[in-house]
């Protein structure tokens, strides 16, 4: 599936008034999704995570009649909807029952609910278990394939999101990320899905506490300016988005899954790397909606790449609304897009095609390259009478998001025949 989707995450625990403001603000800028973190307190039977890790409250407990409301607003807005299950120990084999049956719940309620919604899973798979990257990477796929296995057996048929055992961290060099994806190294477990409805992502940020120590062989508290001053910098920074790029590339042409790459951002990852924090000066908004000038070139860098090469690879940077938890606080609704010089509005990027009607919002360039032409009057034919809950439905041959491709989507395209994005 290669279409451009650009949007930032916005939160579960966010009044559904800021919400239409957050996908409004999107609409127009050119953004065509929304991204909702469910919460590590997922069950809906309890008020814990399936799995104790620290930051799994980070963003409430779920709460279906909000996202309800979420699905509305995406729906006027034309936006996709990305719930993800924000935790990181669930697929270990302690928890996985416990995280199966709480997706259980979730994807019978909304199943059918709104045709542009993508299931994550799970956001930073950790702690699998296995004794070494490569049978952890075995164990994710398992992981995923028992998902994937369990939504189609309810009858679901939306797009799934296989998070990169290196988004939470592997012992691979930053160029050899693309290991990470299941089966794309060693014979590792392939993932399966007889929609074939699958994206592969891989969390993308730069700082010295993070992918130095790897790469550089770096030093943590006490590493010296020097060395600091020769490899935290905009050389480095470019070269980080490119083996980002090359890992996502490398992934996906040994998968044969596309990418949608679920976080990003230009939060200064310094750690408490001192040398590291003298070199760089905050926007003056704190926390994720914060950057650095070091690491707001790493995103532009691969920004660009996801952007502007062919296939594009679909990408969601963070946060949009104010995030406490990691002291995004006085952000306002906006957070990283916020006008008080939030990190998003320095971005440089080309939107894609969404246009307003009376009835909410809809894009002509169903296949994201840029340009409405015969390829996407193909693509909404090839799907022409498949609804919701057919196998051979594919949302993005369902321009109005009435449930079914028919001929009122191929007209919509059809008028727009020739527009340049």
């Amino acid at each position: 599936m290669q279409f451009h989707v650009a949007l930032l995450a916005c939160f579960s625990g966010t009044q559904h008034y800021y919400i239409e403001m957050e996908a409004s603000k999107l609409h127009t800028l050119g953004y065509n999704a929304s991204f909702n973190p469910g919460g590590g307190t997922f069950p809906t039977s309890g008020t814990n995570p399936c799995a104790p890790d620290i930051s799994s409250n980070n963003f409430g407990v779920f709460n279906a009649t909000q996202f309800q409301r979420a699905i509305w607003i995406a729906n006027y807005y034309a936006l996709w909807l990305v719930l993800d299950y924000h935790s990181y120990s669930d697929m270990n084999s302690t928890y996985r029952t416990c995280w199966l049956n709480s997706w259980r719940s979730i994807v019978r309620q909304f199943k059918n609910s709104y045709a542009f919604l993508i299931w994550q899973p799970l956001n930073e798979p950790k702690d699998l278990g296995g004794g070494s990257t490569w049978a952890n990477v075995n164990l994710l796929g398992d992981g995923y394939n028992a998902w994937i296995s369990q939504a189609r057996s309810l009858g679901d048929s939306h797009y799934v999101v296989v998070e990169n055992l290196c988004s939470y961290g592997c012992n691979y060099n930053v160029e050899n990320y693309w290991r990470g994806y299941p089966g794309a190294d060693n014979n590792s477990r392939a993932i399966s899905d007889p929609y074939n409805r699958v994206y592969m992502s891989l969390h993308a940020g730069m700082g010295w506490n993070y992918d130095y120590p790897v790469h550089w062989n770096g030093c943590q508290i006490s590493c010296p300016e020097q060395k600091v001053y020769q490899y935290y910098n905009y050389t480095t920074a470019d070269q980080f988005a490119r083996y980002f790029y090359l890992s996502m590339r490398n992934g996906t042409a040994k998968t044969g899954w596309t990418i949608l790459n679920t976080e990003g951002s230009a939060i200064p990852h310094c750690g408490v790397v001192q040398a590291c924090l003298n070199l760089e000066s905050s926007s003056g908004l704190t926390g994720s909606a914060g950057y650095a000038n070091v690491t707001l070139r790493f995103i532009q860098t691969l920004t660009n790449y996801l952007s502007n090469n062919s296939p594009r690879y679909g990408w969601v940077w963070f946060p949009m609304a104010e995030w406490p938890a990691d002291g995004t606080v006085g952000a306002g609704t906006y957070g990283a897009l916020s006008p008080n010089n939030g990190w998003g509005t320095k971005l440089g990027f080309t939107g894609v095609c969404v246009l307003s009607t009376s009835g909410g919002a809809y894009t002509a360039d169903r296949n994201g390259d840029g340009t409405v032409n015969i390829v996407d009057l193909a693509l909404v034919a090839g799907h022409f009478g498949a609804g919701v809950g057919d196998p051979n439905y594919d949302p993005r041959a369902d321009v109005n998001l009435d449930g079914v491709a028919n001929i009122v989507d191929l007209v919509l395209v059809a008028g727009r025949f020739g527009s340049v994005c």
